[in-house]
């Protein structure tokens, strides 16, 4: 995840207390993203 971001940006994400949950989330629909992708690079 803190590839995706400037180390600015992490650092000021990272302090706030709100970042699990959201995280948590972002993680999720990446995965969902993610999947897709393979899934549609198996079938070519």
């Amino acid at each position: 995840m803190k590839a995706l971001f400037s180390k600015e940006d992490w650092e000021e994400l990272t302090k706030k207390p709100s970042l699990p949950p959201v995280n948590y989330e972002i993680e999720k629909e990446l995965a969902k993203y993610i999947k897709k992708d393979l899934t549609q690079l198996r079938q070519e």
